[in-house]
C-alpha cells in the first residue's frame, strides 16, 4: 500500500494503457476537477474530532505502529467525458513514538504519473496531548525528488512530536491500470489494514495475496450494485526487520491484482502468458525495411568471425562484444533499431529489439525470456499478472548459456543475478510456412553454478629471520559475479582509480599491508567473467601479521581469507534463506616454520562445517572444510568454501549458519609459535 517509507521502497508499478472498447477517446486533462458522485467513496473522509488511539505498553515501545491503512482503486468513468479513469484513495493514520520514526516517517510521498491529477489531499497531527494540526495540500510544503522526477510527489509533514499521530488522505485522478500490486507489510506492526478494488460490471478483476498472515481468507470477486468488489482487510500485520541472507522485501505480505475478464468478451481470459508471448514476440522480432537496410549496413562494419560448427557462440560473443562497447544503455532512448544505430543508445527494451532481430539476420537460434526481479517480487507463474514482465533475457540452446541483451556490464553466460533462480516467460519463435508466431512457456531460469563464480587465493607467506616482519605473495582470481561488477569497464577506469581499487580488494587480507608488487590480467573488455577470470597478483609488507608475545610469537594467520561474515543472530529466523548467487572459495596458503620454532596447534586450522545431502551419492550444498598439513618445515593449508544453492529452509537454518560461522570462526586463527 502507499507508505510514506522512503522512495527507494516505494514499488515501481509497470503500468498499461486498459484495453477497453468503453474507454472514451482520451482528451485533455481537466484541472481541479470533482470526484464523480457515483463513487463509492466520493463522500469518504476522516473523523472530524480526532482523539489520539489507545496503545499497548508494548506498541508504545516500538518506533512507530500503523493503526489504519485504506487502500480503494476504483475504476469508473469521468463524468465529463465518459474516459475510464482510475480513483485511487488512500487513509492512513501512523502513531510515531520516537525522534527516529519522525524522520522516517516526515515525508509524504505520493506515485503520481504525468497522467494524474491530485484532487483531495489533507494531512493532520495529532500531539500527545491531544493538540491537532490539520494542512490542506495547498499549504504543504512539497519537496524536490532527488530521483529525478520518477513520477512521484514529495511533501513535507511539520509539526510531527513524539508520542503523536500522522493522518494523512488523498484521492488521485489517473490512468486505469490492467495490474497492479498493493505492499501490506512493512518494518513497523500494521494494524486494519483494508484494500478495495472496485469496478464496473464490465470489468472484472482478480487479486492473489502473498505472504499474507496464516488463515487469511483468499481474495475473492463480488458483484453487487453493477460494481464488482474485492476486498482483502488485515487485522494485525507484524512488522519485519532485515535479516542477513534474505530478501525482505519479496517476503513482505502483498496483492497483486489484474484485469481477467472484460464484458466484451466475458469467457475470454485477458492478459494471458500466450497473449504476452504473442504481443511480444511481435513488438521484438518486427523489423520495418528501414531497419533491416540499417541492420544489413551495421553487419558489414562489424567484423564477426565465420559461423563455426567447433565454436557455435564465436558470431555471438563478437557481436555481444561490439555492441555493448559502443553503445549505451539510456532508458528515455528510441525503440526502433534505425534511431538506436544513429544514437548508439537504447533502452532495455530497444537494446532487446536490436539484439533479437541481429540473431535472426545471423540465424542463430535462442529463446527469448522475459521475467522479474527477485528481490522485489519473485515470479508466480500461476497468475498471470504482467506486472512481473520488467526483464529481458536471450537463451542460446547450442551452449545452455544465458545472454542478457539490455545490460552493457554483463558478458554471455551471465544475467544479473536477480533475474536467475526464479521463473519467467520462454518465448520461442515457430514458423509455420513463411509465417512466424511465438509460443509461450513459464519456466525456471537457472542461476550460475559455484564454480562459475570463483574467489580463489593462492597465498604464500615468507617471514623475516627475527620475525619482525612478513612478506605475503597474493594471486587472486576473480571469476563470475566476483568481478563482473568492474572487469568489463576496467580499461575505462583512470589509472590511480584501478589503482585504488585493486588494493581495496586485496588489502583485507593484509590490513597493515604494504604493497611492492600489484599487477593484474584477463582486463581487457573482450575477456569474460566467466571464460577468463580476473586475476591479482601482489606482494605486500607487513609487521603486524606476527607479533611476539614473550618467548612466542603469534601468527594470524586465519586474517588471510580477509574478514567474513557472521551470524550470530540470537532472534527466530524470519524468512528463508536466499542467496544473491551460487559462488565458491579456494584458498592455498603456504609458509615455512621458522627455524627453531614449531607450531603449537596447528589443529586450530582444521574446521569442517556442512548442509545439505552428505549420502555418497550427493554432495552437501553448502560447505566450509579447511586443514593443515605440514611436511618437513613447509606447511600448506587449504580451505575450500562452497555455496552451490539459492535458497535454503529456515527450519534447517542453523546448518546454514554453521558454514557462514566456519569461515568467520577461521578467520580468528592464531597458530602459536614456540621454541622447539
Amino acid at each position: 500500500m502507499t507508505t510514506l517509507l522512503p522512495s527507494t521502497l516505494q514499488h515501481r508499478a509497470r503500468r498499461f494503457a486498459l484495453w477497453l472498447a468503453l474507454a472514451a477517446p482520451t482528451t485533455a486533462f481537466a484541472q481541479n476537477q470533482a470526484l464523480p458522485a457515483g463513487l463509492d467513496y466520493a463522500r469518504y473522509t476522516w473523523d472530524a474530532a480526532p482523539k489520539l488511539h489507545p496503545v499497548s505498553g508494548d506498541e508504545a515501545k516500538q518506533s512507530a505502529v500503523v493503526l489504519r491503512d485504506l487502500s480503494v482503486r476504483e475504476y469508473a468513468k469521468r463524468p465529463y467525458d465518459g474516459q475510464m479513469r482510475l480513483y485511487r484513495l488512500v487513509h492512513k493514520c501512523i502513531r510515531v513514538n520516537s525522534t527516529d520514526a519522525i524522520e522516517q516517517y516526515n515525508k509524504l510521498i505520493i506515485p503520481l504519473a504525468a497522467d494524474a491529477q491530485l484532487l483531495v489531499m489533507k494531512v493532520r497531527t495529532v500531539g500527545p496531548t491531544g493538540r491537532v494540526a490539520e494542512t490542506s495540500g495547498a499549504n504543504l510544503k512539497e519537496l524536490k525528488d532527488e530521483d529525478g522526477g520518477r513520477g512521484y510527489k514529495i511533501f513535507a509533514i511539520e509539526g510531527i512530536e513524539p508520542g503523536g499521530e500522522i493522518e494523512f488522505l488523498y484521492t488521485t485522478d489517473e490512468d486505469p491500470h490492467s495490474f497492479g500490486r498493493e505492499m501490506l507489510q512493512s518494518d513497523v506492526t500494521m494494524y486494519d489494514e483494508t484494500v478495495e478494488i472496485i469496478s464496473p460490471a464490465a470489468l472484472i478483476f482478480e487479486a492473489k495475496l502473498y505472504n499474507a498472515p496464516a488463515n487469511t481468507p483468499a481474495p475473492q470477486d463480488s458483484l453487487s450494485g453493477e460494481k464488482h468488489r474485492i476486498r482483502v482487510h488485515l487485522a494485525n500485520v507484524p512488522g519485519v526487520h532485515n535479516e542477513a541472507f534474505a530478501n525482505v522485501r519479496a517476503k513482505l505480505a502483498r496483492l497483486e491484482y489484474k484485469l481477467a475478464y472484460s464484458g466484451n468478451r466475458p469467457n475470454v481470459r485477458l492478459f494471458t502468458w500466450a497473449e504476452a508471448a504473442q504481443a511480444l514476440h511481435e513488438r521484438i522480432y518486427t523489423v520495418s525495411k528501414d531497419e533491416r537496410k540499417a541492420l544489413e549496413k551495421y553487419l558489414k562494419t562489424v567484423k564477426l568471425p565465420a559461423a563455426s560448427a567447433s565454436d557455435p557462440m564465436a558470431q555471438v560473443r563478437a557481436l555481444e562484444l561490439a555492441v555493448k562497447t559502443n553503445f549505451s544503455l539510456n532508458e528515455g532512448a528510441p525503440m526502433d533499431i534505425t534511431s538506436i544505430l544513429k544514437n548508439r543508445a537504447a533502452s532495455e527494451f530497444g537494446f532487446t529489439h536490436f539484439f533479437g532481430a541481429l540473431l535472426e539476420q545471423l540465424h542463430v537460434e535462442h529463446d527469448l525470456i522475459v521475467t522479474c526481479d527477485r528481490s522485489d517480487a519473485p515470479f508466480d507463474g500461476t497468475f498471470d499478472t504482467w506486472n512481473w514482465l520488467d526483464h529481458y533475457l536471450v537463451y542460446l540452446p547450442a551452449t545452455k548459456q544465458l545472454l542478457t541483451p539490455g545490460r552493457p556490464d554483463f558478458r554471455l553466460g551471465m544475467a544479473p543475478a536477480d533475474w536467475t533462480a526464479t521463473s519467467g516467460l520462454w518465448i520461442k519463435t515457430v514458423s509455420i510456412g513463411d509465417t512466424k508466431s511465438a509460443v509461450g512457456v513459464i519456466k525456471e531460469i537457472p542461476a550460475l553454478p559455484a564454480e562459475k563464480s570463483l574467489n580463489d587465493h593462492i597465498i604464500k607467506v615468507a617471514f623475516a629471520p627475527d620475525l619482525s616482519s612478513s612478506t605475503v605473495d597474493i594471486k587472486n582470481v576473480l571469476g563470475g559475479y566476483h568481478c563482473q561488477p568492474f572487469q568489463p569497464y576496467y580499461g575505462l577506469i583512470p589509472e590511480d582509480k584501478r589503482t585504488e581499487l585493486m588494493q581495496s580488494i586485496i588489502k583485507p587480507c593484509v590490513p597493515d599491508g604494504v604493497f611492492t608488487k600489484l599487477q593484474t590480467t584477463n582486463t581487457a573488455a573482450t575477456d569474460n567473467p566467466i571464460d577468463n577470470p580476473f586475476t591479482i597478483d601482489a606482494t605486500l609488507t607487513s609487521t603486524a601479521l606476527v607479533t611476539r608475545a614473550g618467548n612466542r610469537y603469534l601468527f594470524k594467520a586465519g586474517e588471510l581469507i580477509g574478514p567474513q561474515s557472521e551470524l550470530y543472530q540470537t532472534e527466530a529466523r524470519q524468512f528463508d534463506v536466499e542467496n544473491d548467487h551460487n559462488r565458491r572459495y579456494n584458498r592455498t596458503i603456504t609458509f615455512d616454520v621458522p627455524t627453531g620454532y614449531r607450531i603449537r596447534n596447528l589443529a586450530d586450522l582444521t574446521i569442517n562445517a556442512q548442509a545439505g545431502p552428505t549420502t555418497a551419492a550427493a554432495a552437501p550444498v553448502y560447505f566450509f572444510q579447511s586443514g593443515a598439513e605440514q611436511k618437513g618445515r613447509t606447511v600448506t593449508v587449504n580451505v575450500a568454501e562452497s555455496y552451490q544453492q539459492i535458497y535454503w529452509p529456515k527450519q534447517d537454518f542453523e546448518a546454514y549458519r554453521a558454514v557462514i560461522n566456519a569461515a568467520a570462526n577461521f578467520n580468528k586463527v592464531v597458530l602459536v609459535l614456540e621454541k622447539e
